[in-house]
């Protein structure tokens, strides 16, 4: 059974990034949070985060190393990725003190809401000027509206079970009331 995580909710955030500027947002954050002891976890490979981190000293792990290390802990966490299950970015999260962040680009940005749902909170997003994912453009196609007025096209069809069924709606009225002047009559005599 893994400890809660005890991070404030105002040092846990999301940094919406594509994936092409991963490496050099997670520079940046390292650079920028350089007094904190600081390490990153990554869902599979490792060794190719930290051959292009610029900050040679800062140690990356995999999730299995990283999970299975019981004596790790740091101040700053920062989850290059999402991991493949939720538990496993709670367990992450149990072995910082501080701060944790997440590197999330728009393809992962689903496999969030389970996280977030186990953390019963949703989590902070913020993106760093530079690192922001391209603005897309959709064209969106306007759809013709029929050029024929409301009531040609479709009041006729309309109209006709209309009237048909109020004409018999008439009908059954009517004996209906035929039917209890009757009664009211043979009750009199």
């Amino acid at each position: 059974m893994s400890k809660k995580p005890t991070i404030k909710p105002t040092n846990h955030i999301v940094y919406q990034c594509p994936s092409d500027k991963k490496i050099d947002l997670l520079n940046k954050l390292i650079k920028d949070n350089d007094s904190l002891k600081t390490m990153v976890v990554v869902s599979s490979d490792a060794d190719s985060i930290k051959t292009l981190l610029q900050n040679q000293d800062i140690e990356v792990y995999n999730d299995k190393e990283f999970v299975l290390s019981k004596d790790l802990k740091c101040e700053l966490l920062i989850s290059f990725d999402i991991p493949i299950k939720d538990i496993v970015y709670e367990a992450r999260l149990t072995k910082s003190t501080k701060k944790a962040f997440l590197l999330l680009d728009k393809s992962e940005q689903k496999a969030l809401y389970p996280i977030e749902r186990l953390l019963g909170r949703v989590i902070k997003q913020e993106s760093v000027a530079g690192f922001e994912y391209e603005v897309e453009l959709e064209e969106k196609k306007v759809q013709r509206r029929d050029t024929k007025p409301f009531s040609k096209s479709f009041s006729k069809p309309f109209q006709k079970s209309f009237k048909q069924d109020k004409s018999k709606d008439k009908n059954s009225k009517w004996a209906k009331k035929k039917g209890r002047t009757i009664v009211v009559e043979s009750l009199k005599k």
